[in-house]
């Protein structure tokens, strides 16, 4: 699997992005600089033009003769600049040692000009004295320009040379220093196990990589909470297997030693067979909530339909029924079709019902009535309920009923405590509850869900 580097990648980018405006930023200022550079170089051609005309008006006035047409008037020790003085007849006075005899350009051509030459471009300025008796033409080689022009390049390249290396590591230093909470953050999930489950510190961390952190620690609080939920579950349930377990060896013993008093012996066996009945029934809960736990994680289909589990539920529960005289009916509302489906999965269905019937019936007294409804409601929704007419539970206990291995008095002895918690631990998986209420005549306790009905 490739990995990549998010601070390099960074560092890369916003380095990229420097050099991109940098080579932009020196473009236009080369095409600016040259602009102005030009504008600069006519105005210094036309100013010392100007200083060169009157100069030479008053040399002309002192030396008054062409014999010093040849004379040069600044000698060519290597200036870039040239000129001649010319008179209005078109005679050359003076010129400089660089400038040529013949006319840098045409005479009746004022201002500034362009003028190809064999030596190269020249840059000629001609100017008209004022009293129309003189006119100079002063000249620049092109190439003492584009000298000047690549010296400037040339200089800001060298500094780029220096200037962009410190900005990488600049950049790098800083996105670097960015990084230090996400480090931090590291450091902290490194440490994170089974034994320490401690919370990611998400301060100064950018906001971007704060959402991740935030779930992270939402998820270590589940974790946390789920392995306490399970620390305690096994406390209690090895509590409540140690009981009935203890119950059993004490009466093994009591068998052995009642071995020749038969009446005796059948109440101890009858015992026994209610330890082991009871050890038998809190291990098949233990069992349903593992299962429960499974279908969590495999995410199976969530489609049960009630109808197929009624039958089952009187064949599960036909010799308690029996034995206790219970009235056990069925009620389906007629707006519900006879094969309606419920967003649930089809084993978590039957264990809730199997254990808040089993709830009813354990608890009704003989000859009382047990009642199983489903019942439309509005926004395609379904409530089950099952109903009794027993001695009920007190409204202290109603919200501590649905906690594992509590079992509300006066009948705390009967029971596994763990019916009620199944059943609450399905309705939230499905984003419901259950809710409490009284039962039949008055009397009893109800117990209801609301499901998601399943459009056919």
């Amino acid at each position: 699997m490739s990995t990549w580097s998010l601070r390099q990648r960074l560092t890369l980018l916003v380095f990229a992005l420097i050099t991109a405006l940098w080579v932009a930023s020196a473009a236009y200022l080369y095409v600016e600089a040259r602009r102005e550079s030009q504008e600069l170089f006519d105005m210094s051609i036309a100013e010392t033009a100007d200083l060169l005309l009157h100069f030479s008006e008053h040399e002309f006035a002192e030396m008054g003769s062409a014999a010093y047409a040849d004379h040069p008037l600044v000698r060519g020790d290597g200036h870039y600049l040239s000129f001649q003085l010319w008179d209005k007849t078109g005679t050359l006075k003076y010129r400089s040692g660089s400038a040529p005899s013949e006319p840098l350009a045409p005479l009746d051509q004022q201002g500034f000009s362009w003028r190809s030459t064999p030596e190269g471009d020249l840059r000629i300025y001609n100017l008209l004295h004022e009293s129309g008796e003189f006119r100079i033409l002063m000249a620049e080689p092109k190439q003492h320009r584009l000298e000047v022009i690549s010296n400037f390049l040339t200089h800001l390249f060298w500094f780029s040379l220096f200037m962009l290396p410190t900005a990488f590591f600049a950049v790098r230093y800083v996105v670097f220093r960015a990084f230090a909470p996400v480090r931090h953050a590291v450091l902290q999930v490194d440490r994170i196990d089974s034994g320490c489950l401690q919370q990611v510190d998400a301060g100064g961390v950018p906001s971007e990589i704060q959402p991740l952190l935030q779930a992270l620690n939402a998820a270590l609080g589940r974790i946390a909470e789920g392995m306490d939920r399970e620390r305690r579950f096994t406390a209690d349930a090895a509590h409540e297997l140690r009981t009935p377990l203890s119950g059993l060896r004490t009466n093994v013993q009591l068998l052995q030693r009642f071995q020749d008093q038969p009446l005796e012996r059948a109440d101890i066996i009858d015992d026994l067979l209610s330890g082991v009945d009871r050890c038998s029934h809190l291990i098949t809960q233990l069992l349903e909530l593992s299962r429960l736990d499974a279908q969590a994680e495999t995410n199976g289909p969530a489609a049960a339909k009630p109808g197929t589990f009624l039958p089952l539920l009187r064949a599960d529960f036909s010799e308690l029924l029996n034995s206790k005289s219970i009235n056990f009916h069925v009620e389906v509302d007629g707006e519900l079709p006879s094969d309606f489906a419920l967003q649930v999965q089809a084993d978590a269905l039957w264990i809730l019902l199997r254990n808040l019937v089993h709830n009813a019936v354990l608890y009704t007294q003989p000859g009382g009535e047990v009642r199983v409804a489903f019942n439309a409601l509005p926004g395609r929704r379904v409530r089950l309920s099952v109903a009794d007419d027993g001695p009920g539970i007190l409204p202290e206990h109603r919200d501590r009923v649905f906690e594992r291995f509590y079992r509300a008095a006066p009948h705390a002895s009967t029971g596994s405590g763990l019916g009620l918690s199944i059943c609450a631990e399905i309705a939230r998986r499905y984003h419901t509850h259950i809710r409490v209420s009284e039962g039949l005549h008055g009397r009893g306790v109800c117990f209801s869900v609301e499901f998601i009905q399943l459009q056919a």
